[in-house]
Protein backbone atom coordinates (compact mmCIF):
# COMPACT_ATOMS: atom_id res chain seq x y z
CA UNK A 1 0.00 0.00 0.00
CA UNK A 2 2.96 2.56 0.81
CA UNK A 3 4.34 1.75 -2.88
CA UNK A 4 1.28 2.28 -4.28
CA UNK A 5 0.70 5.61 -2.71
CA UNK A 6 3.87 6.53 -3.07
CA UNK A 7 3.94 6.09 -6.66
CA UNK A 8 0.28 7.63 -7.37
CA UNK A 9 1.93 10.70 -5.52
CA UNK A 10 4.65 10.69 -7.42
CA UNK A 11 2.75 10.50 -10.33
CA UNK A 12 0.64 13.90 -8.71
CA UNK A 13 3.35 15.55 -8.19
CA UNK A 14 4.82 14.91 -12.30
CA UNK A 15 0.98 15.21 -13.10
CA UNK A 16 1.19 18.95 -11.62
CA UNK A 17 4.75 20.15 -13.12
CA UNK A 18 3.78 19.18 -16.42
CA UNK A 19 0.88 20.89 -16.02
CA UNK A 20 2.39 24.05 -14.66
CA UNK A 21 5.36 24.11 -17.24
CA UNK A 22 2.49 23.79 -19.59
CA UNK A 23 0.21 26.83 -18.87
CA UNK A 24 3.54 28.45 -18.28
CA UNK A 25 4.43 28.10 -21.82
CA UNK A 26 1.28 28.26 -23.37
CA UNK A 27 1.48 31.71 -21.54
CA UNK A 28 5.36 32.76 -22.67
CA UNK A 29 3.99 32.03 -26.11
CA UNK A 30 0.49 34.08 -25.80
CA UNK A 31 2.33 37.10 -24.37
CA UNK A 32 4.82 36.57 -26.95
CA UNK A 33 2.48 36.58 -30.12
CA UNK A 34 0.51 39.90 -28.62
CA UNK A 35 3.63 41.40 -28.42
CA UNK A 36 4.67 40.71 -32.53
CA UNK A 37 1.05 41.82 -33.19
CA UNK A 38 1.41 44.66 -31.27
CA UNK A 39 5.27 45.81 -32.58
CA UNK A 40 4.15 45.01 -35.97
CA UNK A 41 1.16 46.65 -35.90
CA UNK A 42 2.77 50.04 -34.87
CA UNK A 43 5.49 49.62 -37.55
CA UNK A 44 2.88 49.45 -39.96
CA UNK A 45 0.81 52.28 -38.91
CA UNK A 46 3.99 54.44 -39.08
CA UNK A 47 4.26 53.31 -42.94
CA UNK A 48 0.83 54.06 -43.10
CA UNK A 49 1.25 57.63 -41.73
CA UNK A 50 3.93 58.23 -44.51
CA UNK A 51 1.66 57.57 -47.07
CA UNK A 52 -0.94 59.07 -45.69
CA UNK A 53 0.82 62.22 -45.32
CA UNK A 54 2.15 62.03 -48.89
CA UNK A 55 -1.56 62.37 -49.61
CA UNK A 56 -2.44 65.04 -47.54
CA UNK A 57 0.35 66.95 -49.23
CA UNK A 58 -0.58 65.72 -52.86
CA UNK A 59 -0.90 69.35 -55.44
CA UNK A 60 -3.54 67.24 -57.43
CA UNK A 61 -6.82 68.10 -56.09
CA UNK A 62 -10.00 68.07 -57.78
CA UNK A 63 -12.74 71.13 -58.26
CA UNK A 64 -14.09 71.74 -55.12
CA UNK A 65 -12.53 69.14 -52.38
CA UNK A 66 -12.08 71.87 -50.23
CA UNK A 67 -14.89 73.41 -50.06
CA UNK A 68 -16.13 74.88 -46.83
CA UNK A 69 -20.09 74.60 -46.46
CA UNK A 70 -21.77 78.40 -45.63
CA UNK A 71 -18.77 80.27 -46.88
CA UNK A 72 -19.68 83.51 -48.91
CA UNK A 73 -19.22 83.98 -52.46
CA UNK A 74 -18.83 87.98 -51.67
CA UNK A 75 -15.07 87.37 -51.92
CA UNK A 76 -13.46 84.82 -54.44
CA UNK A 77 -9.86 85.38 -53.39
CA UNK A 78 -10.93 84.99 -49.83
CA UNK A 79 -13.00 81.64 -51.13
CA UNK A 80 -10.17 79.98 -52.79
CA UNK A 81 -7.81 80.66 -50.42
CA UNK A 82 -9.12 79.30 -47.44
CA UNK A 83 -10.93 76.40 -49.59
CA UNK A 84 -7.38 75.86 -51.31
CA UNK A 85 -5.60 75.77 -47.68
CA UNK A 86 -8.79 72.97 -46.45
CA UNK A 87 -7.80 70.27 -48.71
CA UNK A 88 -5.14 69.56 -46.40
CA UNK A 89 -7.77 69.42 -43.08
CA UNK A 90 -10.32 67.38 -45.64
CA UNK A 91 -8.23 65.05 -46.59
CA UNK A 92 -6.42 64.58 -42.84
CA UNK A 93 -9.81 63.53 -41.50
CA UNK A 94 -10.01 60.93 -44.19
CA UNK A 95 -6.72 59.69 -42.32
CA UNK A 96 -7.38 60.26 -38.54
CA UNK A 97 -8.02 57.38 -37.54
CA UNK A 98 -5.72 55.80 -38.47
CA UNK A 99 -3.48 58.55 -36.79
CA UNK A 100 -5.11 58.33 -34.09
CA UNK A 101 -5.00 54.36 -34.05
CA UNK A 102 -1.07 54.83 -33.76
CA UNK A 103 -1.12 57.37 -31.18
CA UNK A 104 -3.31 55.46 -29.01
CA UNK A 105 -0.70 52.37 -29.28
CA UNK A 106 2.22 54.79 -28.12
CA UNK A 107 2.08 53.52 -24.43
CA UNK A 108 1.42 49.98 -24.25
CA UNK A 109 4.87 50.28 -27.11
CA UNK A 110 6.55 51.92 -24.49
CA UNK A 111 5.62 49.82 -21.74
CA UNK A 112 6.77 46.37 -23.12
CA UNK A 113 9.68 47.72 -25.16
CA UNK A 114 12.67 48.87 -23.07
CA UNK A 115 14.48 50.05 -26.29
CA UNK A 116 11.46 51.46 -27.75
CA UNK A 117 11.43 55.49 -27.89
CA UNK A 118 8.48 57.95 -28.38
CA UNK A 119 10.65 59.97 -30.44
CA UNK A 120 9.07 58.92 -33.55
CA UNK A 121 5.98 59.40 -32.44
CA UNK A 122 6.95 63.22 -31.11
CA UNK A 123 8.36 63.48 -34.27
CA UNK A 124 4.93 62.50 -36.24
CA UNK A 125 2.87 64.98 -34.31
CA UNK A 126 5.60 67.47 -34.97
CA UNK A 127 4.75 66.85 -38.55
CA UNK A 128 1.10 67.50 -38.66
CA UNK A 129 1.46 69.56 -36.33
CA UNK A 130 3.56 71.91 -39.00
CA UNK A 131 1.06 71.12 -41.62
CA UNK A 132 -1.94 72.27 -40.42
CA UNK A 133 0.41 75.24 -39.31
CA UNK A 134 1.71 76.20 -43.00
CA UNK A 135 -2.24 75.70 -43.83
CA UNK A 136 -3.30 78.60 -41.58
CA UNK A 137 -0.10 80.30 -42.67
CA UNK A 138 -1.08 79.89 -46.44
CA UNK A 139 -4.93 80.79 -46.45
CA UNK A 140 -4.31 84.05 -44.34
CA UNK A 141 -0.96 85.00 -47.10
CA UNK A 142 -3.19 84.23 -50.29
CA UNK A 143 -6.48 85.82 -48.97
CA UNK A 144 -4.46 89.21 -48.38
CA UNK A 145 -1.52 89.16 -50.27
CA UNK A 146 -3.00 92.12 -52.67
CA UNK A 147 -3.52 94.18 -48.89
CA UNK A 148 -0.21 94.19 -48.32
CA UNK A 149 2.27 97.40 -49.21
CA UNK A 150 4.52 97.13 -52.32
CA UNK A 151 7.69 97.40 -50.00
CA UNK A 152 6.56 94.37 -47.99
CA UNK A 153 5.70 91.94 -51.33
CA UNK A 154 9.18 90.45 -51.82
CA UNK A 155 9.04 89.30 -47.86
CA UNK A 156 5.35 87.79 -47.89
CA UNK A 157 6.59 85.59 -51.35
CA UNK A 158 9.12 84.38 -49.36
CA UNK A 159 7.10 83.13 -46.53
CA UNK A 160 4.47 81.67 -48.94
CA UNK A 161 7.00 80.01 -50.99
CA UNK A 162 8.36 78.68 -47.39
CA UNK A 163 5.01 77.35 -45.95
CA UNK A 164 4.08 75.87 -49.75
CA UNK A 165 7.45 74.02 -49.47
CA UNK A 166 5.81 72.44 -46.58
CA UNK A 167 2.03 72.52 -47.52
CA UNK A 168 2.59 70.71 -51.27
CA UNK A 169 5.05 67.80 -51.57
CA UNK A 170 7.65 67.95 -54.00
CA UNK A 171 9.84 65.50 -56.06
CA UNK A 172 12.61 67.44 -55.23
CA UNK A 173 15.10 65.49 -53.15
CA UNK A 174 15.44 68.42 -50.67
CA UNK A 175 11.57 68.33 -49.15
CA UNK A 176 12.43 68.36 -45.89
CA UNK A 177 8.82 66.58 -44.95
CA UNK A 178 9.46 63.65 -46.79
CA UNK A 179 13.33 63.73 -45.36
CA UNK A 180 11.88 63.85 -42.23
CA UNK A 181 9.48 61.09 -42.34
CA UNK A 182 12.32 58.83 -43.75
CA UNK A 183 14.15 59.69 -40.99
CA UNK A 184 10.97 58.74 -38.42
CA UNK A 185 10.26 55.42 -40.70
CA UNK A 186 14.08 54.58 -40.25
CA UNK A 187 13.80 54.82 -36.84
CA UNK A 188 11.01 53.12 -35.91
CA UNK A 189 12.25 50.17 -38.03
CA UNK A 190 15.56 50.45 -36.02
CA UNK A 191 13.52 49.59 -32.82
CA UNK A 192 10.83 47.22 -34.07
CA UNK A 193 12.94 44.60 -36.66
CA UNK A 194 14.85 43.43 -33.93
CA UNK A 195 11.98 42.75 -31.46
CA UNK A 196 10.24 41.00 -34.48
CA UNK A 197 13.32 38.75 -34.68
CA UNK A 198 14.04 38.20 -31.12
CA UNK A 199 10.34 37.08 -30.26
CA UNK A 200 9.95 35.05 -33.50
CA UNK A 201 12.34 32.39 -32.50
Amino acid sequence: MEVSSIIRDISLIIASFTAVYGIHSWRKEFIGKKKIELVEEVLALFYEARDNISYMRSPVSYEGEGKIEGLSNDNPTRKWAREQANVLFKRYNECEQSFNRLFSLKYRFLINFKKATENPFHELRKILNRLSFAAKQLAYYWENLDTFPERQRDGIFKTIEKYEKIFWESPDEEDEIIKALDKIIAEVEEICRPIIKSLSK
